[in-house]
C-alpha cells in the first residue's frame, strides 16, 4: 500500500514539474 503511495507521489510530482515548465516557458517567451 504505502508502495502505490509513493509511486502515485512520485507521478504527481512530475506532472507538477511538467505544469511549472509550462508556465516558466511561458513565463520567458516574449
Amino acid at each position: 500500500c504505502a508502495d502505490a503511495g509513493i509511486a502515485t507521489a512520485k507521478q504527481n510530482a512530475a506532472k507538477m514539474a511538467a505544469v511549472n515548465k509550462d508556465i516558466i516557458r511561458d513565463i520567458l517567451t516574449p
